[in-house]
């Protein structure tokens, strides 16, 4: 994990000095988040939404490829529906996270890029979902209120692979949307029954360049 991280920022500064053109700017935008989780006879659970916010450098390598590593906060989770006389489950977790993309110039416009990232999680929370009307006198107590996860449960550090496209709306405002498929299993196994969970996670961001 130390020698992919180190990568990534070796690769960074690396292009820095060697960028023909460098841009600054801040993104931000919603998500939707889940988790896919191995094992026999396993539920998998919903995706929620969160946000990400954060800043980037863009650095030019030529007319068509360019860099653009990010510094984000991202906000992700799953979450258990409610059934019959079962309560719902909801985990919320954030994240500072440093995405990489390598991308391509379609057109003058319009990019397309992989983007490795590895990412720090900072809190978990976690809360049930009432099921029916009958919970509403525990609601209002605040039985269904966000608690702090067992830290022994989940691992600080997650890391994987994701593609992306990119288009420039206006000279400084730009979209993104971009998939992350998490490969590192985020369970510390001896904190579960075994199973393993990994992130995966759609974003859309909406960036602005100050340079």
């Amino acid at each position: 994990m130390k020698q992919f991280t180190s990568a990534m920022l070796f690769m960074v500064l690396t292009t820095a000095l060697q960028a023909q053109d460098i841009h600054f700017g801040v993104t931000a935008g919603p998500n939707l988040s889940a988790v896919n989780v191995s094992g026999e006879d396993v539920e998998q659970p919903k995706s929620v939404i969160g946000f990400q916010i954060g800043g980037f450098a863009e650095f030019g390598l030529s007319d068509k490829i360019s860099l653009r590593p990010e510094l984000q906060y991202s906000i992700l989770g799953y979450k258990f529906a409610p059934e019959e006389d079962l309560y719902g489950f909801r985990l919320r977790s954030s994240y500072i996270t440093l995405p990489v993309m390598v991308a391509y110039s379609i057109s003058e416009k319009l990019k397309v890029g992989l983007v490795p990232y590895v990412a720090t999680k900072l809190v978990a929370k976690y809360k049930f979902i009432p099921y029916g009307e009958e919970d509403v006198e525990n609601e209002e107590e605040g039985y269904f209120d966000y608690s702090d996860a067992d830290n022994d449960e989940f691992k600080t550090v997650d890391f994987g692979l994701g593609a992306g496209l990119g288009y420039q709306i206006l000279p400084k405002f730009g979209v993104n949307l971009r998939y992350n498929h998490g490969l590192a299993n985020i369970f510390k196994v001896e904190g579960t029954d075994g199973s393993k969970a990994y992130n995966r996670l759609f974003t859309l961001g909406l960036s602005y360049s100050i340079q």
